[in-house]
């Protein structure tokens, strides 16, 4: 009997540390698992059409497949790609859409000055903008437009601005000072002993006509120092980014 008691509470005892084990490494790993199912919504949501994703392609300045052999600037190899949500909206990288801006035209680096059409169309409540930009700006500096055109004939223009809503991807600490947007992503590039830090920003524009088909987004240059880097669009409800 007295063994029959003391079998049970050791089979008892061990239960409890196998239950205890298990939710440790369930805590250990909640990032994880967290980061997992904010992918599984986000294919969902894309799968489910309920937000557009536009295929950038042709329209790169630097595409992804050239991230890791920019030998000018071996920072690339640090900047994520390929399918990623950034607070829960979800992105395509492929590359980066970059728009004219002095500094880099002074350097010999002419970029276009505007990106037409960029393959967003139909009803939306809000486009959602993963950039940056190559060189900084005074704060408030308009640094390029998104312009929503519609199928009555009318438009909405969007200007980004330097401080409300990006900073150049050399970037440190810094904050948006716009509520519509935040920073998207942090990390850092080393080698040679020498740390450089990098950023990217989230902007979500909301759409003052959701009720009316979008017929093409349209990007232009504000022509001032810093170079529009832009690394991917996705359209869709309002609220996403959180």
């Amino acid at each position: 009997m007295a063994k029959s008691r003391y079998a049970k509470i050791a089979a008892a005892a061990m239960t409890v540390l196998l239950l205890a084990a298990g939710a440790a490494v369930l805590w250990m790993r909640r990032a994880e698992i967290a980061h997992h199912f904010t992918i599984a919504r986000a294919e969902r949501m894309v799968d489910k059409g309920i937000v557009m994703i536009p295929d950038l392609t042709g329209r790169f300045a630097i595409p992804a497949d050239n991230f890791d052999h920019m030998t000018s600037s071996p920072q690339w190899s640090a900047v994520p790609r390929d399918f990623q949500v950034f607070h829960h909206v979800p992105f395509q990288i492929d590359g980066m859409l970059c728009l004219w801006g002095a500094s880099n035209a002074k350097n010999g680096y002419t970029l276009p000055e505007q990106a037409l059409d960029v393959g967003i169309n139909g009803k939306f409540e809000a486009l959602y903008i993963y950039h940056a930009t190559f060189y900084p700006s005074s704060p408030g500096t308009p640094v390029y437009e998104v312009v929503f055109r519609y199928e009555d004939g009318s438009s909405a223009t969007n200007q980004i601005i330097y401080g409300d809503d990006v900073f150049d991807w050399f970037g440190g600490s810094a904050m948006p000072a716009s509520a519509r947007s935040r920073v998207a992503w942090r990390g850092e590039y080393a080698a040679s002993g020498k740390t450089q830090k990098l950023s990217f920003y989230l902007t979500a524009l909301p759409n003052p006509n959701p009720d009316t088909p979008v017929t093409s987004v349209d990007l232009y240059s504000s022509k001032n120092d810093s170079s529009a880097c832009i690394g991917a669009l996705t359209a869709g409800p309002a609220g996403l980014a959180r």
